[in-house]
């Protein structure tokens, strides 16, 4: 039983990483289309520019209140920002995708 709980510990770390990876590719890679660098993004969201590279390098993840100030700045639905997180995780890693899978189920839809 211990095992198991250690096993999920691991699986739960490896997908929060990924998580937070792909978020920052999509943040970073939506930063770059509209033409902003990292400094006029970071002053719109009043944090340095080094917290904006942490949250694109996948280093920290970035708050909820913060992503949601981010994508209306950069004019970008929640549900087209995770539709093509998603996708990024399958791309890296098709287990975990397909484990959270349910959870975008209805983006994938659209």
């Amino acid at each position: 039983m211990l095992e198991n709980i250690e096993l999920n510990q691991k699986l739960l770390i490896d997908d929060k990483k990924i998580f937070t990876i792909e978020i920052g590719k999509e943040i970073k890679r939506l930063r770059r289309r509209r033409g902003l660098t990292g400094q006029e993004l970071a002053d719109y969201l009043g944090v340095s520019q080094q917290q904006l590279s942490r949250y694109e390098c996948g280093i920290c993840a970035i708050k909820l209140d913060y992503l949601m100030v981010l994508l209306h700045y950069l004019e970008v639905s929640v549900d087209a920002f995770f539709k093509n997180v998603l996708v990024n995780v399958f791309e890296e890693n098709n287990e975990i995708g397909f484990r959270y899978y349910n959870i975008f189920f209805l983006l994938m839809m659209t």
